[in-house]
């Protein structure tokens, strides 16, 4: 993963903290810093009956059970590659893990 600071991550200025990553293509995508609680690698996911597309189960996380999102596959791109890191996030009030190519 790589981190592109801008500024302090606080909206100053107009700059903030972005961390960059891959979704297994070319492009580089990132999120906003203030939103990720961390970026773990990949843990054993447990499918749920009858998921479908971005889907792709739970995770327990220190005894947190979370919901594992492909984003490759959320925003059209395929689900071909596997996933080599998970961030961790919180959108909406929820905590997620959204499976992630490392940015290389």
């Amino acid at each position: 993963m790589e981190e592109q600071r801008q500024g302090s991550g606080a909206v100053e200025g107009g700059k903030i903290e972005i961390l960059l990553f891959s979704l297994g293509g070319s492009e580089v995508f990132g999120l906003n810093v203030f939103k990720i609680r961390e970026v773990t690698e990949t843990l054993e996911v447990t499918e749920m009956p009858g998921q479908k597309g971005a889907m792709m189960g739970m995770v327990s996380l220190r005894g947190i059970i979370l919901p594992v999102i492909h984003l490759g596959r959320a925003v059209g791109m395929g689900g071909e590659h596997e996933a080599s890191k998970f961030i961790i996030a919180e959108f909406a009030s929820r905590t997620v893990a959204f499976a992630v190519q490392q940015r290389g």
